[in-house]
């Protein structure tokens, strides 16, 4: 379970980032999944422990678990602000 922390958080990071390149918020999931999966390829390619599909998905999940945090607190600030 940690070992997914990492990449959990870079890719929080790279969502924040493409908030600031005004990635279209319609591709932003897309790029989640996608950078999800490259990160955790990477991060489990680095560790010398192989690739395989278990890799693939656990990116994918990795992805949507981070789309779904940064919009639900981006959400749930806009509310507590009154912008929604």
């Amino acid at each position: 379970m940690l070992e997914y922390i990492a990449p959990f958080l870079a890719l929080i990071g790279t969502l924040v980032i493409g908030s600031i390149a005004k990635i279209p918020m319609k591709w932003r999931p897309v790029v989640a999944i996608a950078a999800g999966i490259v990160i955790n390829l990477f991060a489990n390619g680095a560790m010398g422990d192989g690739i395989d599909a278990k890799d693939f998905v656990d990116g994918a999940v990795i992805g949507l678990t981070a789309i779904g945090i940064y919009s639900g607190t981006k959400n749930t600030v806009q509310a507590v602000k009154g912008d929604a």
